[in-house]
């Protein structure tokens, strides 16, 4: 694999889908989550005690070899995987530390073959999928006539329809999934459990399950079909809303209901199914943290969420109100290059937009501008359900309307916050 010789990986990587709704060890799991962790500059010791085994089992001249990390998509994700996990493997091993002049390099174009001179190399990556990234990255070593003795991975992703349906994890040795010879070599033929059929007919629920919860909300986002399996009852319209239940055409409008410190709250509908709308404020209610302490965090514990289903929930509606509120499933997601863990799927009265359902509704058919009430001359930027490069950081909407999927720190105080709830008209 990827013309290296000497190439190991320690692990298979189970994507999402698969690891949610297949059946895998809980050993697996346990080291999918570790591998999240990994990418996001986390609890990075368990890799590093693994990987410094490992090269205590080959024969190497530490003093003359060179660990380099394949470059990330961008530095800030480098530094987050590969700074300390380089500085701490080379202080174990002795081995040269190249972290610092790959992140330096402006294009891998540039490298130089003085650096590599008379020097041996090793080339570590968290994760290989398709694997064209490190055969790209391998292909500038060999042309600055580096010499390549290693090529190590923490993981090679999963491919159910390329891998056997139960590998066996090269070190550990363990199946990936659980207990499967011993499941399916029961005696009497009559209880025989076919895992390989189970696994299917979990599939099979599942997509199931996501028909039903779409029937009214399309898969461009991901907020819970009111009305369809909602988790609160609507009670009787006794609201103001100026809305006919019969039409279903009234996205973009205006509505009031609520109040914060003292003021009317406007909004805006996103969506209109006919029995329900969902609304967002026309303005930023407060600029808060995502969270009030700088730390690994994720929606689901959030102090922003926290005060959007307790403070602002409670105190900005009347009793009336709320009975209109529904609540919304929020499910964890993973969003393209933001592979760390997810937070577990949530159910908030109000909730925020994610990326995704931004991208959905602003830009194709409303127009973004965000401002704290009293309206200010200035647009503020908005917070994002999403996680940015780590969980440190939340993804966040620009002044201009940009999204900005790396983030701020999730304590910064200076992103405006525009709720979002389903109400029934």
């Amino acid at each position: 694999m990827l013309g290296i010789k000497n190439f190991y990986y320690f692990y298979y990587y189970i994507s999402k889908i698969d690891s949610d709704f297949e059946i895998f060890s809980e050993e697996s799991i346990k080291i999918q989550n570790k591998i999240n962790d990994f990418r996001n500059g986390k609890n990075q010791q368990y890799f590093i005690n693994i990987f410094k085994d490992k090269l205590s089992q080959e024969q190497i001249n530490p003093s003359n070899t060179i660990l380099i990390c394949i470059p990330c998509s961008t530095k800030e994700k480098y530094e987050i995987r590969y700074r300390d996990f380089s500085e701490e493997v080379c202080r174990l091993t002795g081995l040269i530390n190249g972290y610092s002049y790959i992140n330096k390099l402006k294009s891998i174009d540039n490298l130089n073959s003085n650096y590599f001179y008379k020097k041996e190399v090793i080339v570590f990556t968290d994760l290989v999928c398709s694997g064209k990234t490190a055969n790209n990255f391998i292909e500038k070593l060999n042309k600055v006539n580096a010499k390549i003795t290693y090529c190590i991975a923490l993981a090679v992703l999963y491919e159910k329809l390329i891998n056997d349906f139960n590998p066996k994890h090269p070190w550990s040795k363990h199946g990936i999934r659980e207990d499967y010879e011993e499941q399916t070599q029961i005696a009497d033929p009559n209880t025989k459990v076919n895992i390989s059929e189970k696994h299917n007919q979990i599939n099979d629920d599942f997509n199931l399950l996501k028909l039903v919860s779409t029937n009214i909300i399309n898969d461009d986002f991901n907020l819970l079909n009111p009305g369809k399996n909602n988790i609160i009852t609507s009670i009787a319209n006794n609201s103001n809303i100026p809305i006919n239940q019969s039409d279903q055409s009234h996205v973009g409008l205006e509505i009031t209901i609520g109040s914060y410190n003292h003021k009317k709250i406007q909004w805006i509908v996103l969506r209109d199914t006919g029995n329900y709308i969902l609304i967002i404020t026309k303005y930023a209610v407060k600029r808060i943290p995502y969270n009030n302490e700088l730390c690994f965090i994720t929606w689901e514990n959030c102090s922003l969420r926290s005060w959007l289903n307790n403070d602002f929930y409670k105190n900005s509606f009347s009793n009336d109100e709320r009975k209109k509120i529904q609540k919304m499933r929020i499910p964890s997601e993973i969003m393209k290059d933001h592979e760390f863990n997810p937070s577990c799927e949530t159910e908030d009265f109000i909730s925020i937009l994610n990326i995704r359902e931004y991208e959905h509704f602003f830009g194709k058919v409303l127009h973004w501008k965000c401002k704290t009430y009293p309206p200010e001359k200035i647009p503020v930027q908005c917070w994002l359900r999403n996680n940015g490069l780590n969980e440190r950081h939340a993804a966040f909407i620009g002044r201009s309307g940009t999204v900005h999927g790396g983030g701020s720190f999730v304590n910064s105080p200076r992103n405006g916050v525009r709720p979002i709830m389903w109400i029934s008209k």
